[in-house]
């Protein structure tokens, strides 16, 4: 038996059905200094609603999605949403340009995902590999 008493099932399972195991009123992440606590149920949702529209941009299976925001709700989103849609290639945000330009051709990304806290690094989204797209993350998108 797990934490919330379910069996634990050997097989395999998606990220997604990880998620949405859990009772939907647990809490899945809490961030204290922010007072926000996300159950699993809203998890799951935003978790979809990304990764949904991820795929409506051509995400799919093995396309990696470069990733470059501060820690925070945003990330973790982000990155659960991307490992549904495709693969996350999670990148830290305080990267210089030189960095941004080797890690997003590195990792051969077909989007970034990024916000304020980048700087000028990769407001050009130029640094992003030719016939590749950017997009900005917002706490509305």
């Amino acid at each position: 038996m797990n934490y919330w008493g379910l069996p634990i099932d050997q097989g395999k399972m998606t990220l997604l059905e990880l998620i949405e195991r859990p009772p939907t009123e647990a809490v899945a992440i809490s961030l204290p200094e922010d007072g926000l606590r996300l159950t699993y149920g809203e998890l799951s949702i935003q978790v979809r609603r990304i990764a949904k529209q991820l795929s409506g941009v051509g995400i799919g299976r093995n396309d990696r999605v470069a990733i470059a925001l501060g820690n925070g709700l945003p990330a973790v989103i982000s990155i659960l949403a991307a490992s549904v849609a495709g693969t996350a290639a999670p990148l830290n945000p305080g990267y210089r340009k030189e960095e941004f330009d080797f890690y997003l051709k590195d990792t051969d990304a077909k989007l970034l995902i990024t916000g304020e806290e980048v700087g000028d690094a990769v407001l050009d989204l130029n640094n992003v590999p030719s016939g590749r797209s950017g997009v900005e993350f917002t706490e509305a998108g």
